[in-house]
């Protein structure tokens, strides 16, 4: 590699819930009235530039949303070394890394 930075990837999610009300107190009151949203991204981390973004509005596992974030990096530039946790380990995912 002469010296250079490999590229890598890193893959993460976050689940956020939009409620303005605590769930104690809309367990209490009897109007539970929640929204979800997960957000999924890839980054290029030596150049810090986002490579693939996915976004959805209920509880998915982490793996249904690496295989499309997989796809997009691919499309910008193909890393060296990829970065999960440990969410993603299948070996469905280990082998579309590998191709």
């Amino acid at each position: 590699m002469d010296g250079a930075r490999p590229f890598v990837t890193a893959i993460d999610s976050l689940g956020i819930t939009t409620s303005f009300a605590s769930s104690f107190y809309s367990w209490r009151t009897g109007a539970i009235l929640r929204s979800y949203l997960k957000t999924s991204v890839a980054v290029d981390t030596g150049n810090q530039v986002i490579t693939g973004v996915r976004i959805s509005r209920s509880f998915t596992h982490d793996i249904v949303h690496a295989r499309s974030l997989l796809r997009q990096s691919h499309c910008t530039r193909r890393s060296e070394a990829y970065v999960l946790d440990k969410g993603y380990d299948s070996e469905q995912i280990n082998r579309q890394i590998r191709k």
